[in-house]
């Protein structure tokens, strides 16, 4: 039997195949049983494939399969959920569609990447890898950052402060905060950021060379942030971040931190009590 396979089916060279699964999800139809939302819903899933905001549900290896050569002919998966009355016999039904696009790329990341740019309408791919890139970086991040932010908040309590950890802050409930107070008087808090450093060639500047950093916010409009060092990128890969890669999380640097918020709080209130008394 002759060989049946294309030169567009051997791997390029440093590449792997990847299956990767894209959801779509929320999106609603008005139908008068299941059986007729989930007819409708997988139609709405064809004919808008472009449109529909996707999310990265999962990347498997899929050595031995054959990459995708048309989104259009993937088959859709759909999922009806809940629903909600919608006038006489009709239901407003909320449902789920996946698709699977098989691609080769250097790492599980940059395949969901490849997967997004197959699927998505060109005007919005910029905001979906922007979105599936922040995922990537805070999920690498807040596993490792947890630990060294509660050392953090007992190295302020050594020092006399009350300090609680929390989720989120100023930067979006996807990071971690230090709530420092002094006797109950706010101090300010200390946010982890992401940083993004300046692009160094065509490929960074489509993917922007990103960083962990702190930032503190507190009384007095006292503002000082931590400066990450130019650094390998840990983020757009399959790197496994630990937190020695973290150079914010450091707590001797942490410690320089906080010295250096506790001078300008010591100006800012000195150049306030005149004031108060004026």
């Amino acid at each position: 039997m002759p060989n049946t396979h294309t030169n567009t089916d051997r791997l390029p060279t440093g590449a792997s195949r990847f299956s990767v699964v894209l959801i779509a999800s929320g999106f609603q139809v008005t139908a008068t049983s299941r059986l007729v939302a989930s007819k409708y819903a997988a139609e709405d899933a064809r004919e808008f494939l472009p449109n529909w905001n996707y999310t990265v549900d999962a990347v498997h290896p899929a050595a031995g399969e054959q990459p995708t050569r048309s989104v259009k002919t993937e088959p859709i998966t759909v999922q009806v959920k809940e629903s909600t009355p919608d006038g006489g016999r009709a239901r407003l039904y909320t449902c789920d569609a996946s698709i699977t696009i098989t691609v080769d790329a250097a790492d599980a990341f940059s395949a969901g990447e490849i997967a997004l740019q197959r699927v998505c309408e060109p005007l919005r791919l910029a905001e979906h890898l922007a979105s599936y890139r922040d995922k990537a970086f805070w999920d690498k991040l807040l596993p490792v950052a947890r630990a060294p932010f509660e050392q953090m908040a007992e190295v302020l309590r050594r020092r006399g402060f009350e300090a609680v950890v929390c989720a989120g802050g100023e930067a979006g409930p996807r990071t971690l905060a230090i709530e420092v107070t002094d006797d109950g008087e706010r101090v300010g808090t200390f946010t982890l950021v992401k940083c993004s450093g300046a692009a160094a060639d065509a490929e960074a500047a489509q993917r922007p060379r990103l960083s962990a950093g702190l930032h503190f916010a507190g009384e007095h409009d006292i503002e000082v942030s931590s400066t990450p060092a130019a650094g390998p990128d840990l983020w757009h890969n399959d790197t496994q971040v630990t937190t020695s890669d973290i150079a914010c999380l450091d707590l001797d640097a942490f410690d320089e931190l906080f010295d250096v918020v506790l001078d300008q709080r010591e100006e800012a209130r000195a150049a306030a009590a005149p004031a108060a008394y004026a």
